[in-house]
């Protein structure tokens, strides 16, 4: 897990891209806005979105579903069930090393009970662990969400600030 501040939150994902993608297909998460927004705003910042699978949970709530090869569309950020298996589908289909980024995480509290997302990342996390494929999950430094955070952090390896 990833804390990283929201006022530059995108900034910081770009960060933590850097240090811990190198020779790695990313799958990234879109939970905060549509994919197409994200990679322009990574691209800004240097990193290389022609290596980046996208899982969109936000385009398809508004219709604005443009079919990609590198990305899957999921019906909005309460389908944890399209979630897990658009990420399923994305790790069956590209090969070599993998890592998946979701964020910001702090978004599935808004659109689904506490619990249930709980349970949700943990088995996520526990998935992407018994693949053997790395993991990164984002949320904000003054989350609201402390406590269930705070349980969440007990499913990860290690918690890391930006």
């Amino acid at each position: 897990m990833w804390n990283v501040d929201a006022s530059d939150y995108f900034k910081d994902v770009a960060k933590v891209i850097k240090k811990t993608a190198k020779g790695k297909t990313i799958i990234y998460v879109a939970l905060l806005r549509p994919y197409d927004q994200v990679a322009a705003v990574l691209k800004k910042a240097g990193i290389k979105t022609d290596s980046l699978f996208f899982i969109d949970c936000t385009s398809g709530t508004d219709g604005r579903r443009e079919e990609k090869k590198n990305v899957i569309f999921v019906n909005g950020q309460q389908d944890l069930t399209g979630i897990g298996i658009a990420v399923s589908q994305a790790l069956k289909n590209i090969e070599g090393k993998k890592l998946v980024l979701m964020g910001s995480i702090s978004t599935l509290f808004l659109y689904n009970d506490t619990g249930l997302v709980q349970r949700f990342l943990n088995f996520f996390v526990n998935k992407l662990r018994q693949e053997d494929i790395d993991g990164i999950l984002v949320t904000t430094k003054d989350d609201p969400n402390k406590d269930a955070i705070g349980v969440i952090k007990t499913f990860c390896d290690e918690v890391k600030e930006i």
